[in-house]
């Protein structure tokens, strides 16, 4: 996505004000979407950026852009440069689960242009080109890593809402309905909920038809559409996939989320299955207690972490939304670092908006959520829903790196949280087909796991 941009470059050049903050963290650095961040990373090797362009420290106390030459103030991927980067001096900002559009008040540009009519032109043709179908879908897939820049009313002026240019919140108000859907049929995976469905409602545009007794569920990016889960009922009816391969075109069709008991409902001569992955399924007395010689280590490294630390285990509050935000970072900084697999690295950075979007919809989506405080800082949250009244998923957790033991204090806690007492079982989601995570996993003692298969039909 190209947007127009306003300020003439000989104007930025003389000025010298762009792309130099107070702050390395600093709000005003421009944010990333996926594809941006990918991107970049291949142009300037050896730099995770965390969602947003790193700054470096200079001489004057200042932080500069790691893509600024700093002899002439020249960028040096001007011709890829972020998309925020071309919007600014204006701004988008994530706010109650929509976008505002805020010029930055602070550019002199703004300043100088304010009244013009050639700015009242380039706004109205900017409101256009952000509004349009397709640049809105673009904007809607990235908008929960934008900043919140309401708190900086005195600092910007508010042009325009962006449309979400999707369904979520038409998604939101059919949650009874859709939650009586989900919950008609065992077994019970981590997908099976309205919750799933609206955190990743960023990234794929979902809609929902019946057909011969069944819900079909449909995920659309693109031009590309499957079925997020296969169709929901009392049985699979095989006219409701028949009718669901017939709306979906091209390679990506298929049913995602399929368990392995439901595998009989689709007829071999038709359809193929592939292992997507296992999810795993813990007895929640057993991690609330951590009894026996099964969780030594995790009793070590829970009481270890007591030691060092005077954690409080709370109820999260909407006011800790950006602590929470600024964790994941750090987290997400220090998981990519230690990975090599670009894949994995790619599917955290694609995370972002989901933690984002939940932890901002937590309470519209009945989502019970936990936060961790140690030595004065807010060092872990985890969140979680109920699949049915046996079933509780953990859908969310995040511990700082530096913290040594707090995953096995915050899951404990999580699982002995009176809240959870009435479930029998927690389902952890999968592995992402990664052997450390599968292996941390396992090390929890899953009392069962569920195979998960994608089906497509066979050529």
């Amino acid at each position: 996505m190209n947007a127009p941009q306003l300020v003439p470059s000989e104007f930025c050049l003389q000025c010298r004000g762009c792309c130099v903050l107070r702050e390395p963290k600093s709000p005003w650095s421009a944010h990333l979407m996926v594809e941006e961040e990918i991107a970049l990373e291949k142009r300037v090797p050896g730099v995770s950026f965390g969602g947003q362009l790193l700054t470096a420290p200079s001489s004057d106390g200042r932080n500069g852009c790691r893509c600024l030459d700093t002899d002439d103030h020249r960028c040096r991927v001007y011709s890829a440069r972020p998309f925020e980067c071309a919007l600014y001096p204006f701004l988008l900002s994530f706010e109650n689960g929509g976008l505002r559009l805020y010029a930055h008040e602070a550019c002199p540009y703004v300043r100088e242009q304010r009244r013009s009519a050639r700015w009242g032109q380039y706004v109205a043709g900017l409101k256009g080109f952000l509004c349009s179908p397709a640049n809105a879908a673009l904007l809607k897939a990235a908008a929960a890593a934008y900043p919140d820049y309401s708190p900086f009313h005195n600092e910007v002026e508010f042009i325009a809402d962006i449309p979400s240019g999707g369904g979520a919140d038409a998604l939101l108000e059919r949650k009874q309905e859709l939650d009586g859907w989900f919950g008609r049929r065992t077994p019970v995976l981590s997908s099976r909920s309205l919750v799933s469905v609206f955190a990743w409602s960023d990234l794929f545009d979902f809609t929902v038809e019946e057909v011969d007794g069944n819900c079909l569920v449909f995920a659309r990016q693109n031009e590309a559409e499957f079925l997020y889960c296969p169709p929901l009922g009392d049985v699979i009816s095989p006219r409701a996939l028949e009718a669901a391969f017939g709306r979906m075109k091209g390679g990506a069709a298929r049913v995602e989320a399929v368990a392995e008991p439901e595998l009989a409902a689709f007829d071999g001569a038709c359809y193929r299955a592939h292992l997507q992955g296992e999810e795993y399924y813990y007895e929640r007395g057993r991690i609330a207690s951590l009894g026996g010689n099964g969780y030594r280590s995790k009793r070590s490294d829970l009481n270890g972490f007591l030691k060092r630390h005077h954690p409080v285990f709370r109820p999260f509050h909407e006011e800790d939304a950006k602590a929470c935000h600024d964790l994941f970072d750090r987290w997400l900084d220090n998981r990519r670092a230690s990975y090599e697999d670009d894949i994995y690295r790619a599917m955290l950075v694609e995370n972002r908006p989901v933690h984002r979007r939940m932890i901002a919809h937590a309470s519209r989506l009945g989502l019970s959520g936990r936060v961790v405080e140690a030595d004065g800082v807010l060092a872990g949250y985890t969140f979680g829903y109920p699949l049915n009244n046996e079933t509780f998923c953990v859908a969310l957790e995040v511990t700082a790196p530096e913290f040594r033991g707090l995953p096995a204090f915050i899951f404990r806690e999580f699982c002995a949280d009176t809240e959870l007492a009435s479930y029998k079982f927690i389902n952890a989601m999968d592995d992402f087909g990664m052997p450390s995570v599968a292996r941390a996993k396992r090390s929890w003692r899953p009392a069962f796991m569920q195979k998960v298969y994608s089906i497509c039909l066979k050529p």
